[in-house]
């Protein structure tokens, strides 16, 4: 993407210094596009971001704009994502009275269910089971035999996939499907798979028996589109269960490999009749970056008139987010939960890079008497974005929230708990581009087993972190905290 970037720009660069009337359309340009920035229905975090930088860096941010500011060049993309997506209503079958029945109950959870359905398309059902992972090694096992027991399909749609422990029992195990006549399908992001697997390992799956497909294929020309990548981590076995959360197909993230301490992450099983939506998700996906429309119905289990499935009790409402969408859903459904707390929110998260909305909700949850509890890495990834979060602490802090370091190492959950009701467990990062530029998935979950599983680990948790408090902020040297001030600034881009 950085090369795509310096490619870009040294022949802006090059046409501008050396014919004078392109470098004058380039100023208009540039001051056409601050006024319409400023007008844009974005966020606002957004509009001051593009408006420094092209005002600061014309030629720079008039390139940028153009490659990741905008979706006007990518309407045909829009288009064909939707078409994929156009079967949804009629492949996903969720009564009414599903939702209607907890109206009167709780009608706080009954207007985030809506809001989900109506703006995702996926409806909430009857929970027919639930089991959250508070880390990886813990689901392996479920995990591989999922796989074993399948008799017709295996989707698995994965971020990264990294040829290992992990990955290598996993293949095995999908090869010896392959032979029993099982289907399986493989899709990963070529951009986050860059790095862990060869150039063509997609024909090698295929020289397996596996069909395989890469999310918007990595191009060394400016593709804008490049930036929107498939973030979701989803396996989905025969429509009765499936896996998904923070969990990618790497060593690292099962702890048999050891990258930045202990690595803790999440994944949450989910059963029977939900899982429907997440055959939806793949399948789409699978249309969408094969060019392909085929007819899936026959991936959906058919449901007989007077079949009782189990019910353990509550509602699960498994759901996509895109970029290509208008509406923040992920955002908002992480906003829902904050501003419907009456007692707790507890958060699973290894970035804190939001706009000033989302922390002033935190604040406002706080300071209404909302115990508000964060929980971010011990050990980071990506030392400037964890030190860029940390600018945020102190007015946190200020208003009540409560934030702990994950003392063993790094922390890759992304979960939110709440009240001793709901839960949301899924692949979405607290940062612009997992809430505005990539393909994420999750599961709400209303008085299901997962809920009280979630808030247990968090605590677990919790009495193995570091609980920070303003004097440790203030130890950060008075210039650095200037310094990641400013580079906030930026954190749309980042």
């Amino acid at each position: 993407m950085g090369l795509q970037v310096a490619w870009f720009v040294s022949v802006v660069f090059f046409i501008r210094d050396r014919f004078s009337l392109p470098a004058y359309f380039m100023r208009l340009a540039t001051i056409a596009l601050v006024i319409y920035v400023l007008n844009k229905r974005i966020n606002p975090s957004y509009k001051l971001t593009w408006t420094l930088l092209l005002m600061a860096f014309p030629v720079v941010g008039l390139v940028c704009y153009t490659l990741f500011g905008q979706d006007a060049v990518v309407r045909g993309r829009v288009t064909h994502y939707h078409k994929a997506c156009s079967k949804r209503p009629s492949m996903l079958h969720s009564e009414d009275e599903v939702v209607k029945g907890i109206q009167q109950e709780d009608p706080y959870a009954y207007s985030q269910m809506n809001y989900i359905k109506r703006f995702s398309g996926f409806p909430a059902y009857h929970n027919e089971g639930t089991k959250y992972y508070g880390c990886g090694e813990d689901a392996l096992s479920d995990l591989l035999d999922a796989i074993r027991e399948a008799k017709h399909y295996v989707f698995l749609e994965y971020f990264i996939i990294s040829p290992g422990k992990v990955w290598n029992k996993i293949l095995e195990i999908l090869q010896q499907k392959v032979k029993e006549g099982v289907e399986v399908r493989v899709m990963y992001d070529d951009v986050g798979s860059c790095n862990t697997i060869p150039v063509r390992y997609w024909k090698k799956l295929e020289d397996m028996g596996i069909a395989c497909r890469r999310f918007h294929p990595l191009r060394f020309l400016v593709a804008v589109f490049m930036n929107n990548r498939d973030h979701r981590k989803i396996l989905v076995a025969d429509g009765k269960v499936a896996f998904t959360g923070g969990i990618n197909l790497a060593d690292e993230y099962m702890n048999e490999k050891v990258r930045f301490g202990y690595w803790k992450d999440a994944m949450i099983r989910v059963e029977g009749e939900p899982v429907s939506s997440f055959v939806e998700m793949f399948l789409e996906h699978w249309n969408y970056a094969g060019n392909s429309s085929e007819d899936f119905s026959i991936y959906f289990p058919k449901k007989k008139i007077g079949d009782a499935a189990p019910q353990p009790g509550g509602y699960v409402q498994p759901f996509g987010d895109d970029p290509y969408s208008k509406e923040r859903l992920a955002e908002n459904v992480y906003m829902n939960i904050i501003y419907q707390a009456k007692r707790y929110v507890y958060i699973f998260t290894p970035y804190l890079l939001t706009d000033n909305e989302f922390l002033l909700a935190l604040e406002e949850a706080a300071n209404r008497g909302v115990d508000v509890r964060l929980m971010m890495p011990g050990v980071p990834d990506k030392k400037i974005i964890y030190y860029m979060a940390r600018s945020s602490y102190i007015p946190l802090l200020q208003h009540g929230v409560r934030i702990f370091h994950y003392s063993p190492g790094f922390l890759h959950s992304k979960c939110f708990v709440a009240d001793d009701e709901c839960c949301v467990v899924g692949s979405i990062n607290l940062d612009y581009r997992s809430l505005y530029l990539h393909f994420e998935d999750g599961v709400y979950c209303y008085k299901a087993e997962a809920v009280m599983q979630l808030k247990r680990d968090f605590l677990n948790a919790q009495a193995m972190s570091q609980e920070i408090d303003l004097e440790y902020c203030y130890k950060m040297p008075y210039v650095l905290r200037v310094v990641l001030a400013v580079l906030m600034v930026l954190a749309p881009l980042l």
